[in-house]
C-alpha cells in the first residue's frame, strides 16, 4: 500500500470516528487537531505544518525557524542499593533524516498515533477544565535512578518530610537515600550495620529522627538518624520469639508496634529510643500476624494476620489495646495475608482483597461498611497498599494502579497502570508527588505521581 493511500484512511477514519480533532472556526486548534491537519498536508505533499493562528504574530512573519538539534532518548539510569553507580548504556544516536512525500506521510502517521495517546491521557485524568476537581493532567510516570539490591526489596518508607527513603532488602542490607531531588537520588553514608539475616520492615517516627527495623532473626533495631549521613545505634530488642514482620511509629512517635510470627502485636514505648519499653499485654491472633498500621490520629491500630484476619483495636491508651472489630473475610483469595492502609481523617481503611482492593468506612469500627465496589486491576494477589491524601496505590503482580478517592463511594483509576518491574511488587511508600516501589526483582523504583 503507498504511503499517501495510507494516510488517506487514516484521515478518513480521524474524521468519522473522532469530530474532537476539529475546532470551531476561529477558536485555537487541539494538538491532536493540529496533527490531523499536518496529516492532510503531508498527504498532498507539502510537508508543511499547519498555522497555529489565523494571523502569525509580526515577529514569526517571513522568519525562518531555524532546525533544533535532535534529542537523544534517555532511559532512567542504575544505582546498586550497596553504594555502586552502575553506568547506563549510553543513548543510541539521532535516527537518519528522512526525505521525500512518503517519509512526511509515516512521520505525520506516527504524530496522529502520539496524539491519540496523549488526548487518551487527557481524557482518561477527567478535566474538567475547572482546575480544582480534576486530577493532574501528567500522566504519572517513572524518574530518577533506578535503586538495586543483592536480593529482593522487602521495605520502603519515606521520611516525614520527604527528603530521606529507607531501604530494605532480603539479603540484609538497610540504606538510606537522599532524594530531595528524586530524579537524582544519592546515598547517604553506609549501609546500616546490623545482622545478616533478611530485613522485613523500615519505619521512620513522626519526628524522622528515629528508624526502627525488624529482621527475620527476631530482632527490631533503632537507629539516630538525625544525621542521615552518619546514623548511630539506639537500642536493639528482641520482642517476638521468631522473626519479626513489621515495624510502625505511632503518629506522635512515642509508641512503636512490632508484629511477629509468634502471632502477637506487641507496643513499645519508645520515648527514650535508647531504652524502649513493653506496654500493655501483647495483642493475639490466631495466625502469624503480618503487619500493623496506626491511624493517622494514632487512636486506632490495624492488625493483618497470614490467614487473611484483619482486625481494628482502640488503642488510645497503648497500656490497654481493646478490640474493636474485624473486617469481613476477603471475598476473592480468602485466607491470604491483606495490605491495609488508612486514608487522612481515620475513618477510612483500604484493604486487600484477593486481587482487589475494598475501601471500607470504618467511622463505626464495629461495623464496617463497604464503600463502593472493589478495586480490580491485578491477576494476581494484592501485595500492597499506601495511601496519601486522596490517591490510593495497590501493587500487585509485576505492575502498580493508582486511584483517585476523593469519592470514596466511585474511585476514578488514574491512567494506565505503572509498569517496569519484573517481578512482583512487594513494598508501596507514598508521598504527595512521588511514590517508591520495591519488587522481587530487586529494584527500587521512583515515580511521579503529583
Amino acid at each position: 500500500m503507498r504511503a499517501d493511500s495510507f494516510a488517506g484512511q487514516v484521515i478518513a477514519v480521524l474524521s468519522r470516528r473522532t469530530p474532537q480533532f476539529s475546532a470551531p472556526p476561529g477558536e485555537p486548534q487541539t494538538f491532536p487537531g493540529r496533527v490531523h491537519a499536518l496529516l492532510i498536508q503531508a498527504r498532498a505533499g507539502t510537508g508543511a505544518e499547519p498555522d497555529r493562528t489565523a494571523t502569525p504574530p509580526p515577529a514569526d512573519r517571513g522568519a525562518r525557524p531555524e532546525p533544533a538539534a535532535p534529542t537523544p532518548p534517555t532511559r532512567p539510569a542504575t544505582l546498586v542499593l550497596g553504594g555502586e553507580r552502575r553506568r547506563p548504556g549510553r543513548p543510541a544516536g539521532p535516527a537518519a533524516r528522512g526525505r521525500g512525500r512518503v517519509i512526511v506521510t509515516v512521520a505525520a502517521v506516527l504524530a496522529v498515533c502520539a496524539a491519540i495517546v496523549l488526548s487518551s491521557v487527557q481524557w482518561r485524568h477527567g478535566s474538567d477544565g475547572g482546575g480544582g476537581g480534576g486530577a493532574a493532567a501528567t500522566p504519572p510516570h517513572e524518574i530518577g535512578l533506578e535503586l538495586t539490591a543483592a536480593g529482593s526489596v522487602t521495605s520502603v518508607d519515606f521520611s516525614p518530610d520527604g527528603r530521606t527513603l529507607a531501604t530494605a532488602a532480603v539479603d540484609g542490607t538497610v540504606r538510606l537515600w537522599n532524594v530531595t531531588k528524586p530524579t537524582d537520588p544519592r546515598p547517604l553514608g553506609q549501609p546500616l550495620a546490623g545482622g545478616v539475616q533478611p530485613v522485613t520492615s523500615v519505619a521512620f517516627s513522626a519526628n524522622g529522627h528515629i528508624l526502627a527495623s525488624a529482621a527475620t532473626d527476631g530482632t527490631v533495631r533503632l537507629w539516630n538518624v538525625t544525621k542521615p549521613t552518619d546514623p548511630r545505634p539506639f537500642a536493639t530488642i528482641t520482642p517476638h520469639a521468631g522473626a519479626v514482620s513489621s515495624v510502625a511509629f505511632s503518629p506522635d512517635g512515642r509508641t512503636l508496634a512490632t508484629t511477629g510470627a509468634d502471632h502477637a502485636t506487641r507496643l513499645w514505648n519508645v520515648t527514650d529510643p535508647r531504652a524502649p519499653r513493653a506496654i500493655g499485654v501483647p495483642l493475639t491472633e490466631v495466625a502469624p500476624v503480618s503487619a500493623a498500621v496506626f491511624s493517622p490520629d494514632g487512636r486506632a491500630l490495624a492488625t493483618t494476620a497470614t490467614d487473611g484476619t484483619v482486625r481494628l483495636w482502640d488503642v488510645t491508651h497503648p497500656a490497654a489495646p481493646t478490640r474493636l472489630g474485624l473486617l469481613p473475610p476477603a471475598t476473592d483469595q480468602p485466607g491470604t495475608a491483606r495490605p491495609v492502609a488508612f486514608a487522612p481523617g481515620s475513618r477510612l481503611l483500604a484493604a486487600g482483597d484477593g486481587r482487589s482492593v475494598r475501601l471500607w468506612d470504618i467511622t463505626e469500627p464495629a461495623r464496617p461498611r463497604p464503600l463502593g465496589q472493589p478495586l480490580t486491576e491485578h491477576t494476581g494477589a494484592v501485595t500492597a497498599v499506601a495511601l496519601a491524601g486522596d490517591i490510593l496505590a495497590v501493587g500487585g503482580d509485576d505492575t502498580i494502579a493508582l486511584w483517585k478517592i476523593a469519592d470514596p463511594a466511585a474511585p476514578s483509576e488514574l491512567g494506565r497502570p505503572l509498569t517496569g518491574h519484573t517481578g512482583t511488587v512487594t513494598t508501596l511508600a507514598l508521598t504527595a508527588t512521588i511514590l517508591a516501589t520495591g519488587s522481587e526483582d530487586r529494584t527500587v523504583r521512583l515515580w511521579n505521581v503529583g
